[in-house]
């Protein structure tokens, strides 16, 4: 798919969680056939997000939006100039 590798990042969010490892290889792969899986709960410690405009997106943003209101200004001009012939 074209453009599919594309990463633009504007945005980030992780979460971090302290897991046992003990604990999580006896619930991810359980001997018991009776209680194969188990729920224990895990201490969420923290939730990041951050936000980055880079200079190149608003750039690009800055110059599509100049060039649409140019497209703009361009075809009120011509139907204007329509409408007075």
């Amino acid at each position: 798919m074209l453009g599919a590798t594309n990463l633009i990042p504007l945005g980030n969010s992780t979460t971090v969680y302290k897991v046992n490892p003990v604990t999580f290889v006896n619930v991810q792969y359980p001997i018991s056939t009776a209680a194969p899986t188990r729920v224990i709960s895990t201490e969420n410690t923290a939730t990041v997000t951050t936000r980055e405009a880079t200079a190149w997106v608003v750039v690009i943003y800055a110059l599509l939006l100049v060039f649409f209101l140019v497209l703009a200004g361009g075809f009120i001009h011509t139907i204007r100039k329509d409408k007075e012939g």
